[in-house]
């Protein structure tokens, strides 16, 4: 039995990592120190890492759930149109893809982080589109009503020209935020026709 915790430790130092030298029960705040009962669970805070509990003083790390979620658009042409260059207009056609711990709304065509789901997140948009002549466009995410300068391009086009435009990033991310994609143009009175577009989030840690 001796030597089965002692292996199923090792184990765990072995899939997820060297911890910090801690008593299970201190994280747990049992009243007898040195055990734990089978089946408890605790984050501990020191190492970023839930424990679970097997047996009196042995434990092991439990796999942080996986978050993700993707919003896209396949369509024969969605027109966004810019009324005022430099002001950003939402992407508001949007279908929900998969999704783990993450709320994806077509109504509101955003993305929202789901209770447990904090974390870090790599955020990658693309978009496929034509628009004006000469124009410069700008594409962002936006986090929180606020645009992302890590996760932003800027793509110039020419009359009727199709290309594609994409932009990614790491951020921080809590529970209730929400993302979204939107455009902008240089000029006013323009408009991006879109073919092709994927917001994508996944958690890569805490």
């Amino acid at each position: 039995m001796k030597r089965l915790a002692i292996l199923l430790t090792l184990l765990s130092v072995l899939l997820y990592g060297a911890f910090t030298t801690r008593n299970f029960s201190e994280i747990l705040g049992d009243t007898q120190p040195g055990t734990c009962t089978a089946g408890d669970a605790a984050f501990d805070t020191d190492n970023n890492v839930t424990l679970r509990c097997i047996g009196g003083n042995v434990f092991a790390a439990v796999a942080m759930p996986s978050a993700y979620g993707q919003l896209y658009e396949d369509s024969a042409g969605t027109v966004i149109n810019i009324a005022t260059g430099g002001t950003f207009v939402k992407w508001v056609s949007s279908t929900a893809g998969l999704s783990n711990l993450i709320t994806l709304s077509t109504a509101n065509d955003n993305i929202t982080i789901d209770a447990g789901g904090d974390g870090t997140y790599l955020v990658v948009f693309q978009v496929s589109y034509s628009g004006d002549a000469n124009e410069n466009y700008h594409w962002a995410a936006f986090l929180e009503g606020a645009k992302l300068d890590e996760v932003a391009s800027v793509r110039k086009t020419s009359a009727n020209d199709q290309g594609s435009q994409s932009g990614i990033g790491i951020v921080a991310a809590s529970a209730t935020d929400e993302f979204d994609l939107r455009v902008t143009s240089t000029s006013n009175t323009r408009t991006a026709t879109v073919d092709h577009v994927q917001l994508t989030v996944t958690r890569l840690g805490l």
